[in-house]
Parts: C-alpha cells; structure tokens; sequence
C-alpha cells in the first residue's frame, strides 16, 4: 500500500513484548507507560430450551489504574454505595473474599506481609443496573430488576481487575444455558499477557480465546454464524495508555469497533475516502464559518498494516495535536488507535509513532 508523499516510516527491530486486546496484539512502545484502563462489553446471546432468546444479557471486563491506592474491599463499597438510591430498590446477596483456586491472583500484601486487597466478590439485586458513573445503561432501566456479580481481582495496589454480570432475575431459572458457559469462563480465567505465540482457540470446541493487557479467557462462540449461545462484544472495546516520553506524556488510546457485517476491503475504501475527504474540506468549512479563527493543520497519511493499510491524519492545533488511524482488519471490525499530545511532542515523534503501528499483530 503505498504510502502519502508526506509520509515517511523507518525501519525499526521488532520488539521483544506484547499485550493483547481481543485479537490484536500490542507491542511495548519502548518508553515506560501505564495502561490506564480498559473495557470490553460483551453482549451475551442465549436460548432457553424452547427457543425463546435471552435479552439484555452483559459481561462488563474492566482493568482500571487508580491514582490513589484503593482495594476491592473499597471499590466494592464504591459499588453498593452507587446502588443505594431509592430507584435502585438495592438487595445486598452477599459479599466475601474469594480464596483458593477461585482467587485467581495473589493477594496484595504490604511491607509487613499483611493483606491490603484481597480477590473480592458480591452480589446485589437492583432494579435497572448504572455504571460506575452513575449513568444508566441503555439495556437495564427501571422496569426490570436485575441481578449483578461482581469479581474483582487485585493487580496491584492501584490497579484492579473486574468481571461484572448483569442479568434479569427471570432468566436465571428459565434459560440455563449462561450458567454453564460462565463457569466455563472463570475457569478459564488466566493472568498472563499475550505473547507473539497466542492463539484463538479455545481450550474446548465452540470457544475462542480472548485477550486483554492482563488476562486472557475463552468465551463461546456458535455453531453456526450468527446463531445462539456467544459473547460478542457490543460493538466498542477500549484501551487508554500513557506513554512516558523523556519530553512528557503522551496519550495513547484504542478502539475495536465490532458487530457489524462489511468486507475488509470495502470497509477500507470508505474509511480512505472518508479520511481524505475530512482533511481535504474540514479546515475550511471551520474557517468559512468562523473567519477570525484560527483552524488546525490537517494532514492525510497512510501507515502500511497487513494486507491494507491505517488511514489516518495529523492534527495540529495551537496548544494540542493528534494523530489518528483506522483500518478494517477483519470483517465486520474495525482498529482505531488515536496519539495525543502537545504539538511538539506530535512532531519529534511523528515517524517513531507510526514505525511502532507497523509492529501491530492481529492474530486469525
């Protein structure tokens, strides 16, 4: 894929790790850097035995990086404080530490070896379900009470891992199905980093392994395409990094894009054409409806990866500058990465940004 006038890539050594996300492997960048957060909502489809499909259905998969140390314990008093509003019609079902083989990680001990954060789990009853930021979600309002399980395992003393169900309460008893594959899931639960040897497959027929920056888990796929019994994610996973560069921070983010039915490489056309079209014509319309502002440097690019390529631009403003690439690269997904930074951190590492793209691995 031939790449923009504008544009030129160096050849840089392969680096040496990776993490995941879904399917995509993400490489190091070779500077310090924290993964500040990441999100993967699955959207559960299921039948009971008679056919009759379960609806509203979500595995929520988070890791966040606190500024301040906080333990499962407080997080989920944070949780349970969140759902005590009248509305929410709260039930506490149980609250305790899991240990054993169920605890997954270890617990997070202090200089003395006393335990600060535990693996945790609990249980609440509410009718609808809100996100942490109190917003409610689209597929869980008032009319339904809903059941909601939380595990959380501690990574360190300010990152926490999180597994959170929620359900209807009518679907527990009349479509079984979720139970089995749920206690599949935990079992596969393992917290390990993807590496360039990981695979898809799952450890048993009809299930695909899934990654994050800290685990990885098999969920079930169907037997046939589009049919029952599978966790696709509902349409956007994200990631959010920050990367330490010796003249300050940048802000890396990802998106995948999924649930929708297009080829790879119609997909890629539109998103070039779209691309190229923005960059061509926003600069200005923005100055032809405000004339005495200043508008940003817009410029096109492409980044060889895979079969295709990231299509993409740079963005210049006075006191802040972005680069963003998308590409489809598989059907029905699409990869969003996004850099952000003060315009000349932008600059300076402008081809060391787009060196690391090509690094990028989606595995089949």
């Amino acid at each position: 894929m031939p790449l923009s006038s504008q544009t030129s890539i160096p050849k840089t050594p392969p680096p040496e790790h990776y993490t995941g996300m879904d399917d995509i492997l993400i490489p190091d960048p070779g500077f310090p850097f924290d993964i500040r957060s990441e999100y993967f909502p699955f959207g559960v489809v299921g039948k009971d035995n008679d056919g009759q499909i379960e609806i509203a259905t979500q595995v929520y998969i988070e890791s966040t990086l606190f500024e301040q140390a906080t333990t499962t314990h407080s997080l989920a008093d944070r949780w349970i404080e969140l759902h005590s509003k009248n509305e929410s019609k709260l039930e506490l079902l149980g609250r305790r530490e899991l240990r054993g083989n169920e605890g997954i990680v270890q617990p997070i001990v202090n200089d003395k070896g006393e335990v600060i954060s535990a693996p945790y789990t609990f249980s609440i009853e509410t009718q609808g379900a809100n996100l942490l930021s109190g917003q409610l979600m689209n597929d869980h309002d008032q009319d339904y009470r809903n059941r909601q399980v939380f595990r959380l395992y501690p990574l360190s003393a300010y990152q926490i891992f999180s597994v959170r169900i929620v359900r209807e309460t009518q679907y527990f008893k009349s479509h079984p199905m979720f139970a089995k594959q749920y206690g599949h899931f935990l079992r596969s639960l393992q917290p390990a980093v993807a590496t360039l040897q990981s695979t898809l497959a799952g450890n048993t027929p009809l299930t695909r392994r899934f990654y994050t920056a800290h685990f990885n888990f098999d969920t079930p796929i169907p037997a046939k395409y589009k049919g029952n019994n599978q966790w696709p994610i509902d349409h956007v996973s994200k990631r959010a990094d920050e990367w330490h560069l010796p003249e300050g921070d940048l802000v890396v983010t990802y998106e995948i894009q999924s649930g929708y039915d297009f080829l790879p490489k119609h997909e890629n056309a539109k998103l070039k054409s779209d691309i190229k079209g923005l960059v061509d014509n926003l600069p200005g319309y923005l100055k032809s409806i405000e004339p005495n502002k200043s508008v940003p440097e817009m410029r096109y690019i492409e980044v060889p990866f895979g079969e295709y390529a990231m299509y993409g631009s740079v963005e210049h403003k006075s006191s802040y500058a972005s680069i963003e690439l998308s590409t489809a690269n598989k059907k029905g997904k699409v990869l969003v990465i996004h850099f952000s930074g003060s315009p000349a951190l932008i600059k300076k590492y402008e081809s060391t940004l787009l060196a690391w793209v090509t690094h990028i691995k989606v595995m089949q």
